[in-house]
């Protein structure tokens, strides 16, 4: 099954909003009034978004600011425990850090999302910006909850930290800084063996595409070196994508989906032709 960016977004704010019933209950057996009120606003201006995307912004940039003033001053006092050598506090202040960060990240991915969907990616780019303090945190947190799952379900495909590193280097094609940006994009399909699908190589190669266009109207120069890294990565992405489909067939009999995909509807063909077309820049 291929799930779009857009699809798994909405899936997880309609899980959201029916966790956030059953965990509302919960803290009020539990008498944490503070994450009533949180789930209350949060859920507010998810609804909200339905209707007035301007009024939930509002909303939501409420809701961020607080919890970035919170983080703030948690973040410090760890520091000032750790400097007291209080182990105590320094746990009680860490699990309360990472609560409240599990709180803020929602909101700066529903944020996102309201300009995400009006294709205003300039404006989804300055929401992770001011967030730039919390954003290795972030990345941390999905790698290290990845590696935990590998580790249990070896054979399990995760996208989480290819999905993150694939909008940024999306975003950064796209204002036209391609040294970070593609660069971004080749970590994202990392390692090839479960990253690289037919999703994933759809959204890889616009920007490769679109770097070529650029570097054909003598628009960007780039390095030897990054020109070098883009030939070494279409190469990875040949070896590995001899059995990826790049198209989605969807026919009316599920006996007529073929096993093994035509050999120019795969990654390895579409690859080699982009090689092929690096190679022919480089040489020019």
């Amino acid at each position: 099954m291929f799930i779009t960016i857009k699809t798994i977004i909405d899936q997880h704010i309609i899980y959201l909003r029916l966790e956030g019933k059953k965990q509302t209950s919960i803290f009020i057996y539990q008498g944490r009034t503070e994450e009533i009120f949180y789930l209350y606003d949060f859920l507010d201006a998810l609804i909200t978004q339905q209707t007035a995307p301007e009024e939930a912004y509002r909303k939501l940039d409420d809701l961020a600011n607080k919890h970035c003033e919170t983080l703030r001053k948690l973040a410090k006092q760890v520091q000032e425990a750790r400097l007291n050598h209080d182990e105590n506090a320094v746990k009680k202040t860490v699990n309360d850090y990472d609560e409240t960060l599990e709180r803020y990240i929602p909101v700066l991915m529903a944020q996102a999302k309201i300009y995400w969907e009006l294709e205003n990616y300039v404006q989804v780019e300055k929401i992770f910006r001011m967030s730039a303090d919390f954003s290795e945190e972030l990345m941390k947190k999905i790698e290290k909850e990845e590696e935990t799952v590998a580790f249990e379900e070896q054979d399990k495909k995760l996208f989480h930290l290819c999905i993150v590193n694939m909008v940024i280097g999306t975003l950064y094609c796209a204002k036209g800084n391609y040294e970070f940006g593609i660069s971004r994009v080749m970590k994202s399909l990392e390692p090839y063996n479960k990253k690289l699908g037919t999703d994933t190589w759809f959204y890889a190669k616009r920007c490769f595409l679109s770097l070529l266009e650029q570097l054909a109207n003598q628009l960007v120069v780039l390095k030897d070196s990054t020109i070098q890294e883009c030939i070494q990565f279409l190469e990875q992405c040949e070896a590995y994508g001899r059995d990826v489909s790049t198209i989605i067939e969807q026919p009316y009999d599920i006996n007529e989906v073929p096993l093994i995909p035509e050999a120019k509807h795969t990654v390895t063909y579409e690859a080699r032709f982009l090689k092929a077309l690096f190679l022919k820049i480089q040489m020019s």
